[in-house]
């Protein structure tokens, strides 16, 4: 990741908000420690976003982006004659690197679902409209009936 100072402001409001997610209690920081830990004001951050679930959304957008460029770079490798050892080696590689390069994605993702009982619904729908096939993947589907993630049409999450 690149240096905060290196990125657009508008980057480095989504940083800066990322990285309150090290901490418990996300939803108590303000949009002055989002923007004082980004270095600008904070009408500056109204220059780029209307309100702080305008910066939610764009972190969102963000992580959902970065997931779909991990699947992406790993879907190869299931299209392949590879043994299930050789795939779970791929895919730990891949979520560790990705961790490493955004370590708050650990605790933005973990707090997304312990917060947001559609969260694993809406990553579904994000990943799928960037183009992921997730059902060739995993064997996973979002049932619209039941509003729920089901695997191999049985179980629902």
């Amino acid at each position: 990741m690149a240096n905060i100072q290196e990125n657009s402001t508008k980057d480095r409001i989504i940083d800066a908000a990322f990285s309150f997610y090290k901490k418990p209690q996300f939803t108590n920081i303000s949009l002055s420690d989002i923007a004082a830990k980004a270095g600008i004001t904070k009408p500056a951050i109204f220059r780029h976003f209307h309100s702080k679930e305008d910066i939610f959304n764009a972190m969102r957008i963000r992580f959902y982006d970065d997931i779909a460029e991990l699947y992406s770079s790993i879907e190869p490798y299931f299209k392949k004659d590879s043994s299930v050892e050789n795939l779970l080696a791929i895919v730990v590689k891949a979520v560790s690197r990705m961790i490493y390069e955004h370590n708050y994605y650990l605790g933005y993702s973990v707090y997304q679902f312990i917060s947001d009982v559609n969260f694993h619904k809406d990553l579904f729908i994000g990943l799928t409209a960037r183009g992921i096939k997730l059902t060739e993947l995993s064997g996973c589907f979002y049932d619209k009936t039941s509003n729920c993630l089901a695997i191999k049409e049985k179980d629902c999450y």
